[in-house]
């Protein structure tokens, strides 16, 4: 599929998921509070940041209350994010971050949460970031990695890209210098496949994936998932993974 139609998938999905997003999204809500503790230990001040896939402010608002921040530029490909940020010292965009041609000037610290595992061609992606960020300047983003879901996703039907951590890495050039990189896991338990699948839209994880179950696939996928059960309930992994990185002075 073209990629303009796969990114209109992808904000269809989101936009749909916003109301119930933060009910649900507890590992995005996790993630967002280690960057920003990941931020908070290099002990710096920014001036200019840019936040790709801002999303309803899970990072935007514990970003603003405990980082030294003097601009905030919050950027989504889904148009009604801006309205969830209402009220915060920023200004928002509604724009592909996997795409910066539209940013003008350069950035202190890049951010994203959760939202990289969404792009296209993440290579070519922090080419542009690195040339967006001052000699120094920070690249700090979260993201999923491939054991994400298992329960759920076969090889072959993932939402991708999904990268490994090791994968990240290689993409990574030499524009960059690791400062702290660190993968974990947990996991969420639900009381019925149905709950998970519900967890799932609430999420916005299916993204641009399309799913390619039948109705016969989906309840032998229900029976399978029923074996998974244990005392607190049906298990769903993900995987978190997170990445600080300095752009070369």
């Amino acid at each position: 599929m073209k990629p303009d139609r796969l990114k209109r998938r992808l904000r269809l999905r989101f936009s749909k998921a916003f109301p119930l997003y933060e009910a649900q999204a507890l590992i995005q809500k996790e993630m967002a509070t280690e960057l920003v503790r990941a931020l908070e230990a290099l002990k710096r001040k920014f001036d200019r940041v840019l936040e790709i896939g801002a999303g309803t402010g899970l990072f935007s608002r514990e970003a603003l209350r405990r980082l030294p921040i003097r601009s905030y530029l919050a950027s989504d490909i889904v148009p009604e994010a801006g309205g969830y940020l209402r009220g915060l010292p920023l200004f928002f965009v509604a724009a592909d971050g996997e795409d910066l041609s539209w940013v003008r000037g350069k950035f202190d610290l890049i951010v994203s949460n959760a939202t990289f595992q969404w792009f296209l061609a993440p290579q070519k992606a922090f080419v542009q970031m690195a040339g967006r960020l001052t000699p120094g300047g920070i690249l700090a983003f979260t993201t999923f990695g491939p054991e994400t879901m298992a329960e759920v996703f076969t090889t072959a039907r993932r939402p991708g890209p999904i990268l490994s951590h090791e994968e990240i890495k290689a993409l990574k050039e030499d524009y960059f210098i690791p400062l702290k990189e660190r993968t974990w896991q947990k996991k969420l338990y639900f009381s019925s496949p149905r709950e998970v699948l519900n967890h799932i839209r609430a999420t916005g994880a299916m993204g641009h994936f399309r799913p390619l179950w039948s109705l016969k696939d989906l309840r032998k996928w229900e029976m399978a998932y029923q074996r998974l059960a244990g005392p607190r309930g049906l298990p769903l992994t993900y995987q978190p993974m997170l990445f600080v990185w300095e752009r070369r002075r």
